[in-house]
């Protein structure tokens, strides 16, 4: 008797448990107020499926804001859809030299998986740059070079005309060339 009382126990156990658990899980994921990159979208999407409460909601808001175009973040969990929202800089350029992609804004700067540029293209400038540019820019702490991708990035947002720029050095020296701006 003890035996079958156990076993039926244990297979009620068992129905309610799987029962419960479609109940708890990640079901969705959404994005909102942030480009949709490769980075983001697999950060999260590894999370459809796992149980809402071994969810580390502030371990994936800290991995979105260390993206070097993200400004802030927030991760919540409603009715088994991960939403993630945040803030994007108002000013930034994607510098672009042929391989490498890079994200300089006034507070941030630094490369950006290749994955990202197809959903960050439309919202940001694309500066095209030799590899040596690319190179100076990023290790630079000068603030002439980010206070010259600043103003190429509001003249952007402000107009809408400038679509594309590419600065062309086929000079000795790394500092002469020129930017041609593309207007649409």
């Amino acid at each position: 008797i003890f035996y079958l009382s156990f076993s039926l126990l244990s297979i009620l156990f068992l129905i309610l448990s799987a029962s419960i658990v479609g109940r708890f899980t990640i079901s969705g994921v959404e994005v909102r107020d942030i480009p949709e990159t490769w980075s983001v979208m697999s950060l999260i999407l590894k999370e459809k499926g796992r149980n809402i409460f071994s969810v580390n909601k502030r371990g994936i808001k800290k991995e979105i804001e260390d993206l070097v175009y993200i400004e802030k973040a927030e991760v919540s969990v409603k009715n088994k859809i991960m939403t993630v929202t945040g803030i994007t800089p108002n000013n930034g350029v994607l510098l672009y030299d042929g391989e490498r992609t890079a994200f300089v804004s006034e507070g941030k700067k630094g490369e950006v998986d290749g994955n990202d540029y197809s959903a960050l293209k439309s919202g940001f400038l694309t500066i095209k740059v030799t590899p040596i540019f690319y190179d100076v820019i990023l290790g630079s702490d000068d603030e002439k070079y980010t206070s010259l991708m600043m103003t190429l990035s509001q003249a952007f947002e402000s107009s809408g005309l400038i679509t594309n720029a590419e600065y062309d050095n086929n000079k000795p020296s790394i500092f002469s060339g020129t930017l041609t701006l593309y207007l649409d």
